[in-house]
Parts: structure tokens; sequence; C-alpha cells
């Protein structure tokens, strides 16, 4: 099962928009009333802002996919993955734990 990035893209995507349209503002357009410091750090804070975004967006991802790998596998961004969560091994509860959850029925798996 390959995690979820559709919102996670979106958010990055509008992010990435508000900076760049700040660029092109403060960069090209006329910015009568506006001192000309203030759009310098305007353009430089959203320059900033894009490159934090996308480091993030980029670290985010490689932590996520090798969450995944460890959890399920090498085969976890196959065109087929493995069924799901059969093929988990889950941990032993600890000592005291409640091992409810470890005994409880394995759901089917989802249907495509």
């Amino acid at each position: 099962m390959r995690p979820p990035w559709k919102i996670r893209r979106r958010v990055v995507l509008a992010v990435l928009t508000v900076c760049a349209i700040a660029v092109l503002r403060f960069t090209f357009l006329p910015t009568a009333g506006v001192d000309p410091e203030l759009a310098k750090m305007i353009v430089l804070g959203a320059y900033g802002l894009a490159g934090t975004t996308t480091g993030a967006y980029v670290f985010g991802a490689a932590w996520d996919d090798r969450n995944v790998m460890k959890l399920i596998g090498k085969d976890a961004y196959a065109l087929e993955p493995p069924a799901w969560p059969k093929d988990i091994v889950m941990p032993e509860p600890a000592h005291g734990q409640d091992d409810f959850v470890y005994n409880a029925p394995i759901p089917p798996p989802p249907k495509r």
C-alpha cells in the first residue's frame, strides 16, 4: 500500500505558488508605495520559504519511504504490493501490555 501523498503535494504546491506570486509581485511589477528594502526582504523570505518547503517535502518523502520499506519490505512500491496486512509481522506485546491488538482478527484487504 503506497502512502497517500495527494494532500501533501497540494499543500506544497500551494506554498510554492504563493512564494512565486510574492517573488513576481515584488521583483518585476511596480511596487508603488512599498519600501525597496521591504520588497527585497519579502523576496528573500519567499525564496527561503520555497527552499525550506521543497527540502522538507523531499526529506519527508525519503523518511516516509524508509518507514514503509521497513514495515512492508522491498515490495512496498511494486506494482502489485503484497497482501495487506497478512505479510506484516507484528512485534510481541511488552510485558504487562494488553495484547488485544495483537490477537484482533485481520481485516480483509482493501478492494480495488
